[in-house]
């Protein structure tokens, strides 16, 4: 039985190999700054490590998906940590994009994030890595549930994901309300989630989305996965749609959600979508009702080595457009897990950096530091960071 005094037992023992991938020799001011990006989500202490295709086999996974466990999951879990050699890294979709973003940012308290841990040593080690990292980090505390946790498993260049919330499953919408949080929300110009978190903590992105628009702020959203484009969560997409500003997603995201709402026949495969089809999806985004029409929509679809697609007509990007990718060579790919999140937060810290008048040139910068972001992640074990960013934002 994995409970919650094994998840301490595990959490304690390796504790010191978390801290060990932390980078610790980043060399930013001291000096604390408004909060400019802040996002919610589901604060996870990710698990990362090689595996071989009997190990998914044996438990029914599905190479290269993202999934969300249950209790009856948790042996996975311990068969990994026994078997396998495991690194052990702060993580959880939205976390990882906000730390990223922080990185490049270098401004200490220009991000914050709020999410809900356990009252156990993963809580502690979440609160502490996050923070070392310059994000201002609030936690709410569960007493009744261990911190969640997510396995990412890598076979080849193809990762499997899968997530056992715990303590992070739930984000009340009345959190936003409590004064260290407010404080947060009244100040940031971007609110970020990824799209993980509407499956559990729906009301909370809806009050989010709600809030943007009345404070006019910037409401960011990632696709994240291809099973949230689908019924039963199709529903929640659907209502925050319209809050939509900035939409994020890769080439089989926005063909799952362009078949989900019956843009696109469900029997056509990724593989057979031309590029011109995909400019069709990629329009039908954008032409979503929206609520705030004071804030221009931008419709962004990654293709992994291929061309970044965007399209932000009020930007200047009057038509589907495309960005090259700078190709990883094999010998440095390392994993795929948190590309997605790498190439959100690099875009965002360049949206929120730009200094430039023209607004076409700054989403084509903002494409440019996304692209080197999520490259960087991929030559890395998860979302670590180690020193400084080599990028410089504009």
């Amino acid at each position: 039985m994995f409970n919650l005094t094994n998840l301490t037992q595990l959490t304690k023992k390796y504790s010191n190999n978390l801290l060990s991938l932390r980078s610790l020799n980043s060399v930013v001011s001291k000096k604390s700054i408004k909060c400019e990006l802040f996002g919610i989500g589901n604060p996870l202490l990710d698990m990362i490590a090689r595996v071989d295709q009997a190990f998914l086999d044996k438990y029914n996974l599905p190479s290269d998906e993202n999934l969300l466990g249950s209790e009856k999951d948790y042996p996975l879990f311990v068969e990994l940590h026994k078997k396998y050699n495991v690194s052990y890294v702060a993580g959880g979709a939205t976390q990882n994009a906000i730390r990223i973003a922080q990185w490049l940012l270098q401004k200490p308290g220009i991000t914050s994030y709020a999410g809900s841990v356990g009252d156990d040593e993963f809580g502690k080690i979440l609160k502490r890595t996050v923070t070392e990292d310059g994000v201002d980090a609030i936690y709410t505390v569960d007493n009744t549930k261990p911190s969640g946790t997510c396995a990412v498993m890598s076979v080849g260049r193809a990762r499997t994901l899968i997530a056992c919330l715990g303590a992070a499953y739930y984000f009340d919408p009345k959190y936003l309300q409590m004064p260290k949080i407010k404080k947060k929300v009244d100040e940031a110009r971007i609110f970020y989630i990824s799209g993980f978190v509407i499956n559990d903590s729906f009301p909370a992105c809806l009050e989010m989305a709600k809030t943007a628009v009345k404070q006019n702020k910037l409401y960011a959203m990632n696709i994240a996965a291809t099973y949230l484009c689908n019924p039963p969560h199709l529903d929640k997409f659907k209502q925050l749609m319209p809050y939509w500003d900035l939409v994020v997603g890769n080439e089989s995201e926005a063909v799952a959600l362009g078949q989900g709402l019956g843009w696109l026949n469900k029997k056509i495969k990724l593989e057979n979508v031309s590029q011109g089809l995909m400019g069709d999806i990629i329009k039908e985004l954008y032409n979503w009702k929206k609520i705030n029409t004071k804030m221009p929509r931008m419709v962004v679809i990654t293709q992994g080595t291929q061309p970044t697609l965007l399209y932000a007509p009020e930007y200047g990007i009057n038509k589907v457009s495309s960005f090259p990718v700078n190709k990883c060579p094999p010998h440095k790919f390392v994993d795929s897990n948190g590309a997605g999140d790498g190439f959100v937060a690099g875009f965002l810290a360049q949206y929120l950096n730009y200094q430039l008048k023209d607004l076409e040139s700054n989403l084509e910068k903002c494409i440019h530091a996304a692209n080197w972001s999520a490259g960087y992640v991929i030559r890395q074990t998860g979302c670590t960071i180690q020193g400084l960013p080599k990028y410089k934002l504009y």
